[in-house]
This record gives C-alpha cells, structure tokens and sequence, in this order.
C-alpha cells in the first residue's frame, strides 16, 4: 500500500518547519522533491498528469454556475468580480499584492458583506410578501385573489409579482378572439 503524501514528508516538513537558516531548509526542500520523484506511480497518474490540462478543461466547461452559466464564463465572471472588489473597483488590471493571508481576510470580507446583502433582500422581500399575503387574506371574494393567495403561499416574491402583473394584465385586456366574434 502507498503512503499518502504526508506520511511521506511528514519529517521533511517539520525540519523545514524548524529549519534554523534558508540554507538548510532549502537542503531540505531539495531532499523532499527527490524523495517525491524517487517515488512510483500508481495507477497510471503519469498518464493522468500529462492529459490535465484536457480534463481540466472539460470539468470547467460542464461547472454550472450563477444564473445557468456553464464554465469557464461563470468562473470568469467571478475572478472578474474579486478583482474588482480587491482593486476597489477599477477593471482590467491587477494592483493588489498583499501577502495572502490578507488576501484570504479581505475575499472573507468580500463574502461576508455579499452575505449581508443577499440576506437583506431577501428579509426585505419576505416582509413585502407578508403584507401582500395579508391584504389577499382580507378579500378573498374574487376569483384573482384567491388565486394569488395560493401563489403567495409557493412562490417567492419576484415570482408571485411577475404572476401577478400576469393576471392583472389577463383582467384588464380583452381576449384575442373577443374580436373575431364582433366581426361575425
């Protein structure tokens, strides 16, 4: 049975980890990639790595993403968006060179206030289909807001307004074949 790659660098790691000077931890280094490359493959991983880039291409490209994306356009989409957020919002270059623990705090950061925002829309949202559900709930005497009420109670608030603009336009116009019969 293989070591997994930790066991194997277990030591090598920690003496670089306590290495006293550069030189002695690039000793170290040194001794830890020849350890790796002295080491066998398994099941055909030499193959696997030479066609990478082919299957990391199709893995990319079949990876949906926000709004029904699939790869690499998603994925660009986002790099995009963090590097503007990084570069307080200038687009096209790359000006931020923190050290990466920074980094790691301020996409943390990044994330954190996206959180906030979509979780204050959709606060905002639910607040709004409350008080929609409760004016249906005092008039439930017509057709439309029976209707709507039973939307409300599955849909969330965009959907429920975009099929009530539906039905309201459905009330208010008349019907296509209304004038076919006029005619005759």
């Amino acid at each position: 049975m293989f070591p997994t790659c930790h066991e194997l660098l277990k030591s090598h790691l920690i003496s670089m980890v306590n290495a006293s000077n550069e030189s002695d931890y690039k000793c170290i280094l040194t001794s830890a990639n020849n350890l790796l490359q002295s080491q066998t493959s398994k099941n055909n991983q030499d193959t696997f790595a030479e066609n990478r880039g082919m299957d990391a291409e199709y893995m990319i490209s079949n990876i949906v993403g926000k709004h029904g994306l699939l790869g690499s356009t998603a994925l660009e989409q986002n790099h995009a968006s963090v590097l503007m957020y990084l570069n307080d919002g200038v687009w096209g270059k790359n000006n931020y060179y923190n050290h990466p623990i920074t980094l790691i705090k301020d996409l943390f950061c990044r994330q954190k206030n996206h959180v906030n925002k979509t979780n204050a829309i959709v606060f905002g949202q639910s607040k709004m289909m409350e008080v929609e559900t409760s004016s249906l709930k005092k008039d439930q005497n017509t057709n439309m807001n029976k209707q709507l009420l039973q939307a409300a109670q599955h849909m969330n608030f965009p959907e429920y307004k975009h099929h009530k603009l539906a039905w309201q336009k459905a009330e208010t116009e008349p019907a296509p074949h209304a004038n076919i019969f006029a005619l005759l």
